[in-house]
């Protein structure tokens, strides 16, 4: 049983219930942008955004996403352990990081849009160029997650993804739907949801910089940088092999299978995707867990109770998204059809998603960086190196047992890596039984859901 964490818990349970609040509105809202995108855009159309996606992806690189995530364990480890100033530095120094790394990738990327097109066949540099723009904007909003999320509030930081699906779709409605722009109406779409959130949440984010710019510790730039080069190597690293993964994957994909079959593959992959997303568990942890970094019992708790939460809704949403899917996309969206089997056969991997999310937020909170590269880093460039031949010799068939037998491997290695620091016996067997501590959270969730719920319904 976890030692008495009264705050701990209610702050928890504020992020997820922000989290669930917040993701019931971008899941409607992403539902009907995807609705209006499949209806309008063709496989091979739905493809090629992928690939445009895929060059995104490659030259925000520098962006370092991995980098934010292992501040944001940092900063918060410095909260829990009553340094608030020292949390201030590194949040304010990484917020000027992240800010100038955007600017620098979106200036490569405008550069090189030409080059891309000649290399590829496509006329895509205007494109490409638009969607350039946006990699400023992201490390503007890297900044403002950061600060954000190390500081608990969850709700302003979901409001600002609430904002981005809104006017996501809002965007697709305009350009695609009503002014039927297809393709180039989707990069419009995109850029105009990546800048409206940041630009209305700058006031407010002015004022905390302001706030924590006057209490700060006293370190210095070489202070941060010394702590970030001890393990950004091994986060770096990660963050390379990602970013390759999803921008080799998608071209290979598309050379071997063709840019249609590519739309298909996409359209599972997004089910997949968007089912996990609808768990918040990581989200929260990542500033909760190393908050309990010195108490072993208490990480212990988080850790496993986390892991069997996860696991549970990530198998009851995969089946009721499962037969909403088989429901409605026949009726709605024939032409996307043939994905179908490809997200039920798929949505095994919500299995091993389940327990990678949580696994992952351990090697943060206590700064195992290293280990998690080795862990998911190498085994992601080995299933990439066998992805060629896989696709080569055995196609769509191929690109599925590469895609299960990589996830299973990642899962097992990240577990193994826990259970020999931790100390921990980890056996599928204890994510499948309930006992007396799962009855009371379940009951406790249930309690703070009925008393939300009241304030909304007439008293009777």
């Amino acid at each position: 049983m976890e030692p008495q964490s009264p705050s701990l818990f209610r702050q928890a349970s504020r992020g997820i219930a922000a989290s669930s609040g917040g993701d019931m509105l971008i899941k409607l809202a992403g539902f009907f942008s995807t609705a209006i995108i499949l209806h309008h855009l063709a496989p091979y159309e739905y493809g090629l955004w992928q690939l445009l996606l895929s060059a995104v992806t490659a030259f925000s690189m520098p962006l370092f996403p991995s980098i934010a995530g292992m501040l944001v364990a940092d900063a918060s480890r410095e909260i829990g352990a009553g340094r608030k100033v020292i949390a201030n530095g590194i949040l304010i120094r990484g917020s000027i990081c992240f800010a100038a790394l955007g600017t620098a990738a979106a200036v490569a990327m405008f550069i090189a849009a030409p080059f891309v097109t000649r290399t590829t066949g496509f006329q895509i540099t205007f494109l490409l160029r638009l969607l350039a723009t946006t990699l400023f904007e992201s490390g503007i909003a890297q900044a403002y997650f950061l600060v954000l999320q190390t500081r608990l509030e969850f709700v302003h930081a979901q409001t600002m993804k609430v904002l981005t699906r809104a006017s996501y779709l809002a965007g697709i409605v305009l350009f695609v739907m009503v002014l039927q722009d297809s393709l180039p109406g989707l990069v419009y779409a995109y850029v105009f949801c990546s800048f409206l959130p940041t630009i209305l949440y700058t006031p407010y984010l002015i004022k905390l910089y302001r706030a924590m710019w006057k209490d700060r510790g006293e370190e210095t730039w070489r202070d941060f940088f010394k702590v970030i080069m001890q393990r950004g190597p091994w986060v770096f690293g990660s963050d390379v092999v990602s970013a390759l993964s999803g921008t080799l994957s998608p071209w290979i994909i598309g050379y071997f299978l063709g840019v249609t079959e590519l739309g298909i593959i996409s359209i599972a992959l997004l089910f997949i995707s968007q089912v996990s997303a609808f768990v918040p568990v990581s989200y929260v942890l990542r500033s909760i867990l190393p908050r309990t970094v010195h108490e072993p019992g208490r990480m212990h708790y988080w850790l496993m109770r986390s892991m069997k939460y996860s696991l549970w809704a990530h198998m009851t949403l995969g089946v009721l998204a499962i037969i909403a899917l088989v429901i409605i996309a026949p009726l709605y969206f024939p032409q996307y059809v043939a994905a179908i089997p490809l997200c039920i056969i798929l949505s095994v991997t919500l299995i091993f998603r389940a327990l990678g999310l949580v696994a992952i937020e351990w090697f943060y909170a206590t700064r195992r960086q290293k280990e998690l590269f080795i862990a998911s880093s190498i085994p992601g460039v080995a299933t990439l190196i066998l992805l060629v031949p896989m696709l080569a010799f055995f196609g769509l068939a191929g690109y599925i047992a590469n895609n299960i037998i990589s996830s299973d491997i990642l899962i097992l290695l990240r577990l193994q890596v826990i259970q020999r620091y931790e100390n921990l016996s980890i056996h599928w067997s204890d994510f499948f039984t309930v006992d007396k501590q799962d009855w009371e959270f379940l009951n406790r969730v249930y309690r703070g859901v009925r008393q939300r719920l009241g304030a909304f319904l007439p008293a009777r």
